[in-house]
């Protein structure tokens, strides 16, 4: 995950971004749920409760907690393979059960201090689409806002402007790209969704301190 060994054990738990490059390596016979969603599906409590977590978010249930989430995954599996009129909506109503039972499991409140319904989906929307051209107008007119007030609210809402608040997010997909893949760099820049190389070494020198080839050294040389 991310260039690194995560052990997969009875419990274990990953919630994990577009950004987070992943592969899995078994061993021995076991059982896998995977479950892809986008954060549009969830109620905007819960989602934006399992977004600010998303990144931390290492699960491993007890044997109590996996007894309660087990029903939601195996209803989500069998209803998926049914093609119905209400198929869509017991979906979604086992999929927030579940989100909800893993909201317990991490003892963090339900209750989320919200940014604003608006802000709320815009921050949602870059998150889905920094490898996109994801400009202010465009991400302003997705969330239904004013762009000067958009950009005014990022900034209060993240503590950093609108532009580099996108950096941050396609910043953080090149690094796990350097260092878990052997894409070319060049290739890397505009997967992360930098209109030029130049843009994007400027960037990435700002966020690490490095060039992105001495990043990717980090890999070669844990390789070793």
């Amino acid at each position: 995950l991310n260039g690194k060994e995560v052990p997969l054990r009875k419990g274990s738990v990953r919630l994990l971004t577009p950004a987070d490059i992943h592969s899995l390596n078994t061993y021995e016979p076991m059982t896998l749920y995977n479950i892809e969603f986008t954060e549009d599906v969830l109620e905007n409590t819960v989602d934006y409760s399992i977004l600010k977590h998303i990144q931390t978010c290492d699960l491993t249930l007890t044997d109590e907690q996996l007894s309660e989430v087990l029903p939601y995954l195996d209803s989500l599996t069998n209803e998926s393979s049914k093609n119905d009129e209400n198929s869509a909506r017991f979906i979604k109503c086992m999929f927030e059960c579940l989100i909800i039972a893993l909201l317990r499991a991490t003892k963090e409140s339900i209750v989320i201090t919200s940014a604003g319904g608006n802000i709320d989906n815009a921050i949602n929307y870059i998150r889905r689409h920094f490898r996109e051209e994801c400009s202010l107008s465009e991400v302003a007119s997705a969330a239904g806002l004013n762009p000067n007030y958009l950009s005014e609210k990022i900034r209060n809402t993240t503590g950093y402007k609108f532009t580099d608040y996108v950096a941050i997010h396609r910043i953080r997909y090149a690094k796990n790209l350097l260092i878990s893949t052997d894409i070319p760099i060049t290739e890397i820049c505009y997967l992360s969704g930098f209109g030029s190389f130049s843009n994007f070494s400027r960037a990435f020198l700002k966020s690490t301190g490095k060039t992105p080839s001495k990043y990717r050294e980090k890999k070669i040389l844990t390789s070793k």
